[in-house]
């Protein structure tokens, strides 16, 4: 049987074909989807390149170009040519290795060595008075790339991930270079192949004359031509004439993700009135783009929060703006709006990629008092505009940071929120404490009562969570340095229930000093038979009591159906009181689980929640990452001991032993 290309070149010419399910936009494309666009010769040239001995391919290109799409697609292709593939993904490397060019080295060989099905035998070749670099040479050289005997293809994804560690990449990127050069010399080093993929965003902080790795063959991802979105119309069942594929490339200016966004949503509506006229549909759909909801808000809005990050880059953009024709910029600015995908560059004139851009930008300049039209350019911005942006660029932010869901902080918003606490109590002295909660069989309960019933859970829980702790307000999540008050707790006196340092919670029961205080106060493992409005001595929410002042706390959904809270200046006592309180008012919410019987094991008619707690004072020598392990652990723990309690880690904590002012 003949297998299937991935890369050959789809068929899109205005034959009509049978509508397929359609895919909503996000992500890769999956392969064997009939939403794949290839862009010949773009894929013919990449494999050509992968080829050669020795090579190293760049492929790049503005977010949500098609990048990671082109990437599936060669990797499958090179499934067929004998090679060994590695494909690393730089967003899953921890900050901690990332600051350590040791460790990295060591984790990135580790890595190599373990998708490679190969014993790691770092200990062998690491010789601490060779160093780091050469060591993970001759690691290379001696041993991956003899014991694989053909051609290895390595792939460094997302690798402008790395740019925000420049000590990292003064060393690293030479050292890939020189891996590189070395297939001139010796042929083992032929073998090694590597392809690196990144966002051009990271060129922001980059002269033109600089490069974030300028090794290799550079290939940039293309927008769409207009015979490629009348056949992307036709596979969404469009019956769509050229003169609409034209309308949309002007509008977009042929960007991938945003055509097949318009493309997603327009057949949706042909699906409901196939009557309708094609011109209509698509003018109502562009008219509506820009306004609060539009389908382009999430990437408009990501553009304008980047440029406000850059005073300089807002001016020269401006200048752009209210120049249709195109206006004569510095190369190192026109280099930077060409990397964020705003401009198009003929030679040094920069003109307003499209339609879309240019309508959007205009309307956010007037609202900050600059005529884009004014020919009385003013290099300097008026304070009232800068405290307009400034406004602006905060309610951005609190888009960015909130997930949409359940309103709470998002993940992103959790990472760096946790690393600004992190260093406010290494500074301070402070106890901080994570909180880890995930609610027990969640997804038996969305399968059985479906997304909605389970949408809906998580919304309830997020609200529980953040009533109970009194998390930041929805226009300060994601500020730099705000966190929010702390204000009410569960009445508990440090002096009479505390934990010594070195005591621990151990699922065994056993007795350690300090232990009987904290379970009268603070049991880490209830009754599960205990009714929802049951009362249990000091583990009953009161708001008429405060536990420490002057605390500050997040709570964001962590993932999934998982949520995180990180308490400033609470100690592991306080952090058990409130996981036990949160775990006794969920019951009060009676969301019923008679519907997974089959599940097994449930400890409760209602949907309980397993928690993980770590606590610590943060050191120098320690890192944000080493609390979310032990919280995560703790959390593993709670659920393998039976779900529906509290457990603490055993790696880290910290309890007062003196009352807090």
């Amino acid at each position: 049987m003949e297998r299937p290309s991935y890369l050959a070149a789809t068929d899109l010419s205005i034959t009509p074909y049978p509508t397929p399910a359609l895919e909503y936009p996000s992500g890769p494309v999956p392969l064997g989807s009939p939403f794949y666009v290839a862009r010949p010769p773009l894929e013919e040239k990449a494999c050509h390149a992968l080829q050669q001995p020795g090579a190293v391919l760049r492929i790049k290109a503005p977010q949500e170009m098609g990048k990671s799409s082109l990437l599936l697609r060669i990797l499958a292709e090179v499934d067929h040519w004998n090679y060994r593939s590695v494909l690393m993904d730089c967003r899953q490397w921890d900050p901690q290795a990332l600051r350590d060019l040791n460790y990295f080295l060591r984790s990135f060989c580790t890595c190599l060595s373990q998708q490679l099905g190969m014993e790691p035998r770092l200990d062998d070749y690491w010789d601490g008075d060779r160093g780091c670099k050469l060591n993970a040479t001759l690691y290379l050289q001696s041993y991956i790339l003899p014991a694989c005997q053909r051609p290895l293809l390595l792939i460094l994804h997302e690798f402008n991930e790395l740019f925000e560690f420049p000590d990292l990449c003064k060393e690293f990127f030479p050292l890939l270079r020189s891996w590189h050069e070395e297939a001139k010399r010796l042929p083992i080093w032929q073998n090694l192949r590597m392809a690196v993929v990144y966002a051009t965003e990271a060129h922001l902080s980059l002269h033109r004359n600089q490069s974030p790795f300028n090794v290799g063959i550079p290939l940039v991802v293309p927008p769409f031509t207009c015979a490629q979105i009348l056949g992307l119309a036709h596979r969404h069942g469009l019956p769509w004439e050229y003169s609409h594929a034209e309308i949309l490339e002007a509008i977009v200016g042929g960007h991938p993700h945003l055509v097949r966004l318009a493309l997603y949503h327009l057949a949706l509506d042909y699906q409901r009135d196939p009557y309708g006229s094609p011109t209509l549909a698509l003018q109502n759909l562009l008219a509506e783009a820009l306004t609060t909801g539009g389908i382009y808000q999430e990437h408009l809005h990501r553009h304008w929060l980047v440029l406000q990050a850059n005073p300089i880059l807002v001016e020269q953009f401006w200048r752009v703006v209210a120049q249709p024709q195109g206006v004569l910029l510095d190369p190192v600015y026109g280099y930077k709006l060409e990397s964020l995908g705003l401009v198009t560059l003929l030679g040094e004139v920069a003109q307003v990629r499209c339609q879309l851009y240019s309508r959007y930008f205009q309307q956010q300049y007037q609202k900050a008092g600059m005529d884009p039209y004014s020919p009385n350019f003013c290099p300097q911005m008026p304070l009232a505009n800068l405290e307009y942006l400034q406004q602006e660029n905060q309610r951005l932010r609190h888009l960015c940071n909130v997930d949409s869901l359940t309103q709470v902080a998002n993940r992103r918003a959790f990472d760096e929120q946790l690393a600004c606490l992190w260093q406010e109590a290494q500074r301070t002295g402070q106890p901080l404490a994570l909180m880890l909660c995930d609610i027990d069989f969640f997804k038996a309960f969305n399968d059985s009562y479906g997304h909605p019933a389970g949408d809906e859970c998580l919304r309830q829980v997020a609200q529980l969570i953040q009533g109970m702790v009194n998390p930041v307000s929805r226009e300060t999540v994601g500020c730099d340095r705000e966190a929010c008050p702390l204000d009410q707790l569960d009445h508990l006196d440090p002096t009479q229930s505390n934990l010594d340092s070195n005591s621990h919670f151990n699922p065994d029961g056993s007795d350690h000093q300090g232990r009987n205080r904290l379970n009268h106060r603070c049991n880490d493992r209830l009754n599960p038979d205990a009714k929802p409005d049951a009362k249990s001595d000091g583990n009953q929410w009161d708001e008429s009591h405060q536990i420490i002042p002057r605390s500050t706390a997040l709570v964001a959904r962590y993932g999934g159906e998982e949520f995180a809270v990180v308490l400033l200046n609470v100690d592991v006592n306080a952090a058990v009181v409130l996981g036990n309180n949160l775990r006794h008012q969920l019951r009060t919410l009676a969301m019923p689980v008679a519907a997974l019987d089959h599940v097994g094991g449930f400890p409760s008619e209602y949907v309980t929640m397993s928690i993980g707690i770590a606590c610590t004072v943060p050191q120098e020598e320690s890192d944000a990452v080493d609390l979310v392990r032990a919280a995560d652990n703790a959390l593993y723990r709670a659920k393998n001991w039976g779900r529906d309690q509290v457990m603490v880690s055993l790696q880290a904590q910290f309890s007062y032993t003196q009352g807090s002012s």
